[in-house]
């Protein structure tokens, strides 16, 4: 006997009895499918499928949360009105300026200046500007006389800040009691202070804090200042961060400034207009130039374009996992909408034999898309918990939100689902509109 004659059998038994197993009933009756659909080759496509929706869900609630949390950081009060307020610094050269009468005269009259200009609403000067290079000194702070005052570096710090006249009115920060600096407010009068409401609750809780009167300064100095009155009370400002807490803080009058002159040489003036600011830019440097046609004017640039500037990681982030989801999303969609085609035509010629039994289009829709919709929840299921475990990594630039938002993994699950659905449609929608007598002749 032939030793190839064995072999030959088996080979053919082999498929004959895998052919034998089928249950002819239920695949005439919608159980079973064709070749190519079955084993570990469907299996395979249906795992990668729930891999890339998995993996496309991640990136779906990062940018959810990214984009949520810009907007709310977008939305938060910095304490002062940004729009239309054009910023710049100059420095007052040394040769020419050397004591602080002339430099503060200087500023006074830059700032006199710049108000006469057309369009100009206000003008004002300060050694510390909101979201700029400079955001104030700590200086420390008492209401007990320094002399009794064993160890004054002790003593709590608060922001300090030296500022022109019309700065407050310049800047939009909203005068909640008292008044602001005048040019009355000069080096001979009573020294003077503006206090913001944090400062107002911590140091004077319970009192009217407008005429009280503390020590504000150098903390080994403080023995040599006077006393400052309190003649105005502001609403808490922004000093750097939208994301950061206002701190307790006290404006001086650049007139009463008691450090020596080279610490305000260097001073920002904000100018608010009626128009663009960018469009007064020429008026401003004549005007400068009138005064001092020497003086260098530097960082030039808006008080909205310098709070953008401050959530520039924010938004970066946002807008790079923004592209990453939707190309995410985008390829996810097309492998389901692939693979789902390749499937359907692979069963072309069952759904020809179940339409020829009765089946209407919309059974064989439903019956594309039954299989869709347990690949799409196995892949929601699982991206969720991974989109879990990696949005936790984004708490340090998130602002209002949670790393675990529920509205946002809601949103990121619904939108992945719904494209898988609609990329499982179009190929269902093609299948229902087959020819049944074609289709039964389709190898």
């Amino acid at each position: 006997m032939d030793s190839r004659r064995p072999i030959a059998l088996l080979s053919v038994a082999l498929p004959a009895f895998r052919a034998a197993r089928v249950d002819l009933v239920r695949v005439l009756a919608g159980g079973g499918t064709a070749p190519g659909t079955t084993g570990m080759s469907r299996r395979t496509r249906h795992v990668f499928l729930i891999a890339q929706l998995a993996l496309s869900l991640a990136p779906l609630a990062g940018a959810g949360l990214l984009i949520r949390s810009l907007v709310r950081l977008q939305r938060v009060d910095p304490g002062f009105s940004a729009g239309q307020r054009l910023t710049l610094s100059y420095s007052a050269p040394r040769a020419r300026y050397r004591e602080r009468e002339k430099i503060a005269a200087l500023a006074e009259r830059l700032r006199d200046e710049v108000s006469q200009l057309p369009g100009v609403q206000a003008a004002g000067l300060a050694q510390a500007l909101p979201f700029a290079a400079g955001i104030g000194w700590l200086q420390a702070i008492t209401r007990q006389d320094p002399k009794s005052i064993d160890n004054p570096a002790n003593l709590p710090h608060v922001r300090y800040n030296v500022v022109s006249t019309g700065y407050v009115e310049a800047l939009g920060v909203p005068l909640k009691a008292g008044r602001t600096f005048t040019k009355a407010d000069t080096r001979e009068a009573q020294p003077v202070v503006i206090i913001n409401e944090s400062l107002a609750r911590k140091y004077f809780a319970g009192e009217d804090p407008l005429g009280k009167q503390f020590w504000v300064g150098h903390a080994q100095a403080l023995s040599g200042y006077q006393p400052r009155a309190v003649v105005g009370v502001i609403g808490d400002t922004l000093l750097n961060k939208l994301e950061e807490q206002a701190e307790a803080a006290a404006w001086v009058p650049l007139s009463q400034q008691e450090a020596s002159e080279d610490t305000w040489r260097t001073l920002f003036l904000i100018v608010n207009t009626k128009t663009d600011p960018l469009g007064i830019i020429a008026g401003i440097r004549q005007q400068i130039a009138k005064v001092d046609a020497d003086l260098a004017l530097t960082d030039i640039r808006t008080m909205e374009g310098r709070l953008d500037e401050s959530v520039w990681r924010q938004r970066l982030a946002a807008t790079a996992m923004g592209a990453l989801s939707l190309a995410a999303l985008v390829i996810a969609t097309l492998g389901v909408f692939g693979i789902i085609g390749y499937l359907v035509s692979r069963r072309t010629h069952e759904i020809g034999v179940r339409m020829a039994i009765g089946a209407n289009r919309r059974d064989i829709i439903r019956l594309v898309m039954r299989e869709g919709v347990w690949f799409t929840l196995a892949g929601v299921g699982l991206g969720l918990a991974g989109a879990m475990s990696m949005t936790r990594y984004l708490s340090s630039l998130l602002y209002g939100v949670s790393a675990y938002d529920p509205i946002t993994f809601v949103v990121a699950a619904l939108s992945l689902a719904g494209a898988a659905m609609l990329a499982c449609y179009l190929p269902a929608r093609r299948a229902a509109k087959v020819d049944p007598l074609i289709a039964l002749r389709h190898d």
